[in-house]
């Protein structure tokens, strides 16, 4: 049995990892928790709100509860996010709002965004070069990750030198 590590995420993650086709990695590596105020940003009308509840339902996801709010700043969602994740400082917080995420990573969190996300699955060679561009393109296209987000990585891309995903040779 593979050993997961530990992370929580915020709707905007979720939304647009399951958007652009990532989210089967991320549900490899990690046991993901969610707060109650994550669960209800996820409609279930929404393709991903009905993927969250479907990942529930079979037990995939699990529902934390902060002890207390510790961000007292953005929208309930990403405040319990964080505050779960200051008070688990092992784990990985998965976020892609531009403002929340500055702020997680000033508390010295290990937060992960969509984009930056795309670029480590490369890097790793886990995906093709043509996969990550995809990934990135359809990110930028969905116009709610933010345009930093999006320029830094693909300005990391390139860094790698590599072209092909798969294992190293």
């Amino acid at each position: 049995m593979v050993v997961r590590a530990d992370a929580v995420f915020d709707a905007s993650f979720w939304i647009h990892a399951c958007g652009v086709g990532v989210l089967k990695y991320v549900l490899r590596r990690y046991a993901l928790r969610y707060t109650p105020a994550v669960a209800r940003e996820l409609p279930e009308r929404s393709p991903s709100g009905r993927e969250f509840r479907r990942m529930v339902q079979v037990g995939e996801l699990e529902e934390a509860v902060p002890r207390r709010d510790r961000v007292g700043i953005f929208g309930r969602g990403e405040r319990e996010s964080i505050s779960l994740a200051l008070e688990h400082r092992g784990w990985v917080l998965f976020l892609d709002d531009q403002r929340p995420y500055q702020h997680a990573a000033g508390l010295g969190l290990r937060v992960v965004c969509t984009p930056l996300l795309v670029v480590a699955l490369f890097g790793e060679r886990t995906i093709t070069r043509r996969d990550a561009e995809r990934h990135l393109d359809d990110l930028s296209g969905l116009e709610t990750v933010h345009p930093d987000f999006i320029y830094l990585a693909w300005s990391l891309l390139p860094l790698f030198g590599h072209e092909m995903g798969g294992q190293p040779q």
